[in-house]
């Protein structure tokens, strides 16, 4: 179900089998543990933040590879270790 300008109505897409392959060669870091540090926007098994991760699929691959560089500082210094 998809809203334009508030009114509701049914779209079915068909996915060919090139286009449910991910064109990028970096992989999300998600490893199934989803879950944000208190007071901060940070996923505890990932580092990105809650926007990176909504817009992932969008990022190039050198902006993909810069987020996963910054997200594991992050975790080391949400997790005490730096």
């Amino acid at each position: 179900m998809v809203r334009v300008s508030g009114v509701p109505y049914e779209v079915t897409l068909e996915k060919s089998e090139e286009s449910t392959q991910s064109l990028s060669k970096i992989q999300s870091p998600c490893v199934n543990i989803c879950q944000v540090f208190q007071g901060t926007h940070f996923c505890k098994g990932c580092g990105r933040s809650v926007m990176e991760i909504e817009l992932w699929e969008g990022y190039s691959d050198p902006m993909k590879a810069a987020i996963i560089d910054k997200s594991k500082t992050r975790l080391e210094v949400l997790h005490g270790k730096v």
